[in-house]
């Protein structure tokens, strides 16, 4: 959970929206934000609170939540795992539905288990979640019933507790491993004095195993009471027939019940300490955390705060950023903000990954930044630059206020509810951050973060593995204290005013337009040889997707040259472009909605990004360069390599590592490129090698083909393509990928790993093969994959509760040959792992002897078909469907001809390509277990 904070930046940006605008003063700071006029709200006469917004994206579809306002924290000593229990029980029966038809119902109208029909269970609360079709009422209706009968009727049927305890035990299996116990020494600390330390919402395996019925049944009783809940819907609804269909469903009498506790998080007086090593973590991380009493956030004034804590942790993040561009940089990876964390306490973090034996000096180096900032506080130019980009990223936000999905603002909706998050709407919060940004000065600014977490004692939190020179808690507070009386110079911003392409170049042609009338796709050819396909659409205002491919990748290179080829782009992103580094590169694109990066993969290199229609120039320049203007120094070069070095000298501590390397190692047939990356490795990875496949890979725009989807002017467009596109350098070589051999291993594949001190293993199984290709075959074959999948869950985990969860993936491809590869991987009990593979092979023979159940069948196309209709409404979508068309060689009308594939899918047909593909007698089988004691 800790794990997860570090990546995320300080979420001030909330996406709502309603109509109307900001009439007040911009120096106004005391008045209420308003709450969003679009949501209509009401609490009903037993204590129920519901929310419902009409909103149209995704067109089609509503998005449902039943929240809770009770988790973990309330369970007794004895219920330690049930509300976590309870929440998986909702899906075994309920008062109108039996066991699986709940989850059957959904699942045969087009939905999809996990996506679109989920639940969680924290500390404070527990959550239901619903995505369905909006085209039928009765399915809106069931998804009501659904929802009522999770808030006052689950079943609680003894035979499915049973099953389901042992799901629960396998989902907390999941969680176990390196961070599962090093979390167990962490969150006493954390929580200090709390009750959230002793309350995981996974719970006690022993209460889960043994708890009585009755038990679960209490908690059920005591906390799912209306007036701790919450009804949301939001999606393509009309308002007023939904709250009715609310109060006829959800206006029962209330039992009454104790008031909801609320358990304080008590703040240090003093720094506490934790450092924890465990022998199968592979690297150093050092967390400093500052709790924090959550601010008000109901005034302009409120709001104007948080823009200023935005500001501070991403003027910092950036400086934090540039160090790790050093060649031998104090951490691998950094990053500092704010987290809700739970209920009724904020996180401050600075978290950095740190390199072997450099604990100590990535400490320092983030105690020296965070002092820097408090002590000379930031610079004009950083204050600038990131009131740009914050008014930038909001502006994209309110461009975009029609497109908002339900989901989104349904989770929203669910904050306001649970702590009280304001929804004023995204036409507000853009006209507060024009009104508040601009008076924000750089005194203020530093003012504010002068004061930034002197008030309340630091926790810190430093992992390592077994071995690993660490420091004492001493040396850790030594290093605080030194920090402060250090010597330390203001941080001084380098100033470049150059353009980002001074030289615009002579602009080529398109020679050739044509034009398929039933996409509204269109292909230009340019004067050097490049393809562009196009497909304007409405569906995003603010934005196109681009991708530019061409084929060769790595197999054009030498073996010995691998690694230089899969290291190389990253290299070049790290150097940066046209004489920028990636730093300067950064602040140059200062309120730009600009993404391009370039890539080297096996068969194929490319550029992929996306850009606001209004910055389109920008990213045409930047794509330009990427194929002309590409740098790699040694100073990146050195970093990338220290960097990586350190991430991989204790990797195989991880036993998930061992286990993805080795399998990886199997599938492949030993293949020379597939070797498990090490730190003596790297040593193969030469800069100017790199520098050589990367200029090579893109020096001939002729053998590209480039995609855009989206928001697109063609007029503008046919301009910027001409000019940057066009223009690029091109011959008439033509390439194609080769064949590099790896093959599968012929006949059957086992083995077996012991590593790992926990009671968990894994088996992954591997089929492969050639495969015939034809008209449907590749689609058949995906949906083969689907109703395996469905078999699978419903034998592996809900009849013998011997997983949390199958996946199956795979799929057939023509790359670099005819091929297909299907997976199937899942965690289990030791001592399981036969048996359940067998189960495994069981279903396959059935499946292939033509026992298909025809709902199965029905969820696959009725799947299929939603997944279509709101995939013709998503730029992603079709830029997906685009290229693996052009790639295939195939006529882009295909894309709209699913009802000819669903036509496909029948029992048969499905079994032939069970029977066909996936050999007993042609896999590969690999299992973890844990070591023998």
């Amino acid at each position: 959970m800790l794990k997860k904070i570090w990546p995320l930046i300080l979420a001030v940006i909330l996406f709502a929206g309603c109509a109307g605008s900001n009439e007040l003063s911009k120096a106004d700071t005391k008045s209420a934000l308003p709450f969003d006029s679009r949501v209509a709200t009401d609490t009903l006469d037993n204590g129920l609170t519901y929310f419902v917004r009409e909103n149209k994206k995704p067109d089609n579809r509503i998005a449902l939540r039943l929240v809770v306002n009770a988790g973990s924290l309330m369970e007794e000593e004895d219920q330690q795992g049930l509300a976590h229990l309870i929440e998986h029980m909702a899906f075994n029966g309920t008062e109108h539905f039996a066991k699986q038809e709940l989850v059957d119902y959904f699942e045969m109208v087009g939905m999809d288990f996990g996506p679109e029909i989920n639940a969680y269970t924290s500390f404070d609360e527990t959550v239901y979640m619903l995505r369905i079709p909006a085209d039928d009422p009765e399915i809106l209706d069931k998804a009501l019933l659904v929802l009522h009968d999770w808030a006052t009727s689950i079943s609680f049927d003894p035979e499915e507790v049973d099953k389901e305890r042992g799901v629960v035990t396998e989902e907390w299996r999941l969680g176990r491993g390196a961070q599962g116990r090093i979390q167990d020494q962490q969150f006493p600390v954390l929580f200090d004095g709390s009750r959230y330390a002793d309350r995981l919402p996974i719970g006690h395996m022993d209460v889960v195993a043994n708890a009585p019925v009755q038990r679960l049944k209490d908690f059920y009783h005591k906390w799912y009471r209306p007036e701790l809940m919450s009804i949301i819907v939001v999606g393509d609804v009309d308002q007023d027939t939904v709250i009715k269909k609310i109060k006829e469903q959800f206006d029962y009498p209330s039992q009454g019940g104790p008031e909801r506790p609320s358990y304080p998080v008590p703040d240090n007086k003093d720094i506490n300490i934790n450092i924890t090593t465990d022998p199968e973590t592979s690297y150093n991380q050092v967390e400093v955390y500052y709790k924090q009493d959550p601010k008000d956030f109901f005034t302009r004034g409120d709001y104007r705060e948080t823009i200023k804590q935005a500001l501070q942790f991403r003027m910092l993040n950036k400086r934090l950023a540039e160090i790790l561009q050093e060649e031998n940089p104090p951490f691998l990876d950094v990053s500092t903000g704010s987290q809700r964390f739970v209920r009724n306490k904020d996180l401050g973090y600075l978290i950095a990954i740190a390199p072997s034996g450099g604990i100590d000096t990535s400490l320092r180096a983030l105690l020296e930044e965070s002092e820097r900032v408090k002590r000379y506080g930031f610079t004009q130019a950083e204050l600038d630059r990131e009131k740009n980009n914050l008014l930038s990223s909001m502006r994209q936000y309110y461009l975009e206020k029609e497109n908002i999905p339900s989901s989104s603002l349904a989770d929203e909706l669910k904050r306001h509810y649970l702590f009280g998050e304001p929804i004023p709407g995204i036409e507000v919060e853009y006209q507060l951050y024009k009104d508040f940004l601009p008076g924000i000065s750089l005194k203020e600014m530093n003012q504010f973060v002068s004061n930034w977490l002197d008030d309340v004692g630091p926790v810190v939190l430093i992992s390592a593995p077994e071995g690993e020179m660490i420091p004492t808690e001493s040396d850790v507070e030594g290093i605080f204290n030194q920090v402060k009386s250090e010597d330390l110079k203001p941080y001084a911003l380098m100033a470049d005013d150059r353009e980002l392409m001074e030289n615009i170049p002579t602009p080529g042609a398109i020679l050739d337009e044509q034009k398929y009338p039933a996409t509204g796709i269109t292909r230009w050819t340019l004067s050097n040889g490049a393809q562009v396909i196009v497909k304007p659409t409405d569906f995003m205002d603010n934005q196109v997707l681009f991708y530019a491919v061409s084929p060769g990748g790595s197999s054009l290179v030498k073996d010995r040259d691998y690694l230089s080829s899969q290291f190389a782009m990253a290299i070049a992103s790290q150097s940066g472009l046209n004489g920028f580094n990636s730093i300067e590169l950064q602040n140059l694109l200062a309120g730009k909605s600009v993404k391009v990066n370039s890539w080297i993969h096996d068969y194929y290199e490319g550029v992929s990004g996306q850009y606001s229609p209004e910055d389109g120039t920008t990213f045409f320049q930047l794509v330009n360069l990427s194929f002309t203007k590409q740098m790699y120094t040694k100073q990146a070069f050195n970093s990338l390599m220290n960097r990586y070095s350190s991430f991989l000298e204790n990797k195989e501590n991880d036993p998930q590592t061992i286990f993805s390397d080795r399998l990886r190692v199997l599938t492949s047939g030993g293949h020379f490129r597939y070797r498990p990356l090490t730190s003596s490795l790297l040593s193969e990875v030469k800069l100017e090698q790199a520098q050589k496949i990367g200029e090579e890979r893109f020096a001939n725009a002729a053998d590209f083909t480039f995609f855009f989807v989206g928001n697109i002017d063609m007029k503008e467009l046919k301009e910027e393509v001409s000019t940057y596109i066009a223009s690029l350098p091109a011959t008439t070589k033509r390439e194609s990928f080769v064949d590099q051999n790896v093959n599968f291993p012929k006949g059957i594949t086992e083995e077996t790993i012991h590593k790992g001190l926990e009671p968990q293993s894994r088996v992954h199984l591997t089929f492969s093969g050639d495969f015939t290709p034809g008209k449907w075959q590749k689609d058949l074959f995906e949906a083969a994959r689907h109703v395996l999948a469905l078999r699978l869950h419903e034998k592996i985990r809900e009849d013998m509760s011997g997983t949390y969860g199958v996946r199956v993936s795979g799929a057939a491809t023509d790359v670099p040959n005819d091929h297909f590869s299907l997976n199937i991987d899942f965690g289990c009990e030791p001592g399981r792992e036969e048996e359940l593979t067998a189960a495994v092979f069981d279903e396959i023979k059935k499946l292939a002897s033509g026992v298909v159940q025809e709902k199965n069948i029905v969820k696959v196309k009725e799947g299929l078909i939603r997944d279509q209709e709101k995939g013709l409404k998503e730029n992603s979508y079709w830029l997906s469907q685009m290229i693996d068309l052009e790639l295939d060689g195939k006529d882009f009308d295909v894309i709209m001809e699913e009802s000819k594939i669903i036509d496909q899918i029948t029992p048969a047909n499905i079994s032939r390509m069970i029977k066909t593909y996936i050999n007993p007698d042609h896999y590969v089988k690999l299992i973890l277990t844990p070591e023998d004691k």
